[in-house]
């Protein structure tokens, strides 16, 4: 093996030996990470986290207006993808999908230092909207954007590779009924999903989520 390849197969160990822990089964046959660097920007990885920040409050009953104006305001067009223009345009038939992405940016905000609390096994607290600029207020999210820096990259890779087991390991468990699931299935998808856009090359809409 490479270097990086039996870095990759302890992470991958380490993965296992938690989910084994949580009471599901692994799937040896996965494949190993193939990345080992963080390829956006903290700047970009926080314009990201912004945005899906204010459609997440849209999904909720913010008004999209308000919304696309704090967007636009703060320079943040450019990061906002299909999906979320959408949105922010008034389809309410994206509203449940984006229900889901707070998961999102929680493990965004855990990615730049500003969810210290975060836990890879609990759902994010029901307070962890204070930790984001306040869009009633209009609140500026320059000097948030100005303290972000990005975790460790092994960090994060430890993180993605946990939730890719996880993921299969909950449908493996949902699709049989064998397990109990240990918190909703969302958790994961959601978090592993910032991961792997922190981590890859995909743009936001269209990241796979196989397993």
């Amino acid at each position: 093996m490479t270097s990086d390849q039996e870095y990759f197969s302890l992470v991958r160990k380490n993965s296992q030996r938690r989910v084994t822990a949580l009471g599901y089964r692994i799937n040896p046959a996965l494949p190993l990470l193939e990345t080992g660097r963080v390829t956006r920007s903290a700047r970009d990885i926080a314009c990201r986290m912004l945005v899906l920040h204010a459609c997440c409050a849209v999904s909720y009953g913010f008004s999209h207006e308000r919304a696309t104006a704090w967007i636009r305001h703060h320079g943040l067009m450019p990061n906002v993808s299909a999906e979320e223009m959408a949105l922010l345009g008034g389809d309410d038939a994206c509203h449940a999908q984006f229900r889901l992405r707070p998961e999102s940016v929680w493990l965004l905000g855990w990615v730049l230092g500003k969810a210290e609390n975060f836990k890879l096994y609990s759902p994010m607290p029901q307070d962890a909207v204070r930790l984001f600029p306040d869009l009633r207020v209009d609140q500026s999210p320059e000097p948030w954007l100005d303290s972000v820096l990005v975790r460790d990259t092994r960090a994060l890779m430890a993180a993605l590779d946990f939730y890719y087991c996880l993921h299969w390991a909950w449908r493996d468990g949902a699709i049989s009924a064998k397990l109990a699931r240990k918190f909703p299935g969302y958790v994961i998808s959601e978090r592993r999903r910032a991961l792997e856009w922190c981590l890859g090359s995909e743009p936001w809409d269209t990241i796979s989520l196989d397993t």
